[in-house]
């Protein structure tokens, strides 16, 4: 096999199957383990690698990799290991006390042969939440999702806590059996191999993606930010399909609104535009419309794409007191005008629809600075719709012409545009 990132890639015999791993010194970045060649590899993802390193001297001595064997092979499956933190120990604390030795130069995920995966898991146990790096492992924990979004995942038994568990803890709850059950009950009925060429466009997505979140990263520190990825790493603030004609602009993401989403278990992106009166009327319109197939809560089915002007989360009563201030949000609107280029240059939609003044006002100003974008249009935002009475009419909130006007002109842009 060869190098994904300049390594050295060893191969050993154990047990009747062929491991094999690219080393870097202290590093190890992938390990492929394969009893028969005709059957599907699973991606999983871990911690950090263990005993096994180098030319592979420990191979013998690191359990983990044995139980994948043992519970992969049992659903026919050749397990791919790649890991949060490249960093080999096979104890996490030395990882942590070497914390700034962490991850090689070079990060793997981008270069994985991602044809070769129908699927991935995630099993790297419940590290985030002993106190160390909590941080900047759930920040790890984004990227490498982001990575992903093109796999099926198969949510396997979490600990108490909502986090993966770890192979050690199949082993010790005896619960090896119930997993290679869940994994050959998951799996396609049959091989579905992606061409070389769609992989590609998957994989050029999923990196795209994570250039998006890392261009948001880069306005927070640059700019000295509240960094919202340390608590509320599954708020990647867009939704949908990149790729699709019709965007869809709000203003900025409700703190409020967030604090009250993370507290649910295992919290996801799909907590996002999902929390609110608002959000299930803005579902349910893309959902009539069929800019979104299949339940409405689910992320799932987007033929559109959503996001916001302003990535900050802000409470809303503080915000406004603060755009009082126009050089507020002016200043704002400079500062993520770059992240919203980024990505209008990256899907280049055909139409982007702002939902409500404020989302409208600012746009229009990121215009005027420079941004490139294509046709634009205005609709009431849906909170609008469902908070606040309509001073023209003197409908009150939630009144069911304005939500039947509000779902009318969803369908009427995506009639004439998708």
């Amino acid at each position: 096999m060869k190098p994904l990132i300049n390594g050295q890639v060893y191969t050993h015999e154990i047990d009747g199957w062929t491991v094999s791993w690219e080393s870097s010194g202290i590093y190890r970045h992938w390990c492929h383990q394969v009893k028969n060649t005709e059957w599907d590899s699973l991606l999983v993802v871990m911690f950090n690698p263990g005993s096994l390193s180098g030319d592979g001297s420990d191979l013998s001595k690191d359990t983990t990799l044995r139980i994948l064997r043992e519970v992969c092979g049992a659903a026919n499956l050749n397990p791919y290991i790649v890991n949060l933190f490249d960093y080999a120990s096979p104890s996490p604390q030395d990882l942590f006390d070497n914390w700034s030795k962490r991850d090689a130069s070079k990060l793997v995920f981008d270069k994985l042969p991602i044809s070769i995966f129908n699927s991935y898991i995630l099993a790297y146990g419940d590290y985030e939440n002993l106190g160390q790096r909590d941080s900047e492992i759930k920040a790890s924990q984004v990227l490498v999702r982001n990575y992903l979004k093109s796999l099926n995942e198969i949510v396997l038994p979490k600990n108490n806590s909502g986090t993966p568990k770890h192979p050690m803890n199949w082993q010790r709850q005896k619960i090896k059996t119930e997993i290679s059950e869940l994994l050959n009950a998951s799996l396609p009925k049959s091989k579905h191999k992606q061409k070389v060429e769609s992989c590609s466009v998957n994989r050029s997505v999923t990196c795209n993606m994570n250039e998006i979140i890392q261009s948001q990263i880069e306005v927070i520190k640059s700019n000295n930010l509240y960094n919202w990825f340390d608590d509320y790493p599954w708020l990647t603030g867009y939704l949908g399909d990149i790729n699709s004609p019709i965007w869809f602009l709000g203003e900025n993401p409700s703190l409020s609104q967030v604090n009250k989403q993370s507290k649910k278990s295992n919290p996801n992106e799909n907590l996002q535009w999902n929390a609110s009166a608002g959000d299930q009327l803005l579902r349910e319109a893309l959902t009539e419309a069929g800019l979104k197939k299949g339940e409405v809560s689910k992320n799932s089915g987007w033929a559109c794409y959503i996001t916001n002007v302003i990535k900050e989360p802000e409470i809303v009563n503080v915000r406004n007191r603060k755009k009082s201030d126009s050089s507020y949000w002016k200043k704002q609107a400079e500062m993520w005008l770059p992240v919203l280029q980024n990505q209008i240059d990256i899907g280049s939609p055909k139409l982007i629809v702002t939902l409500g003044g404020q989302a409208d006002k600012i746009f229009r100003h990121m215009v005027k600075l420079g941004l490139k974008s294509p046709k634009q249009i205005k609709i009431h935002h849906y909170s609008y719709v469902m908070l606040r009475p309509e001073a023209s009419t003197k409908r009150g909130p939630r009144h069911p012409d304005r939500i039947l006007e509000f779902k009318l002109s969803i369908q009427q842009l995506a009639n004439n545009e998708v």
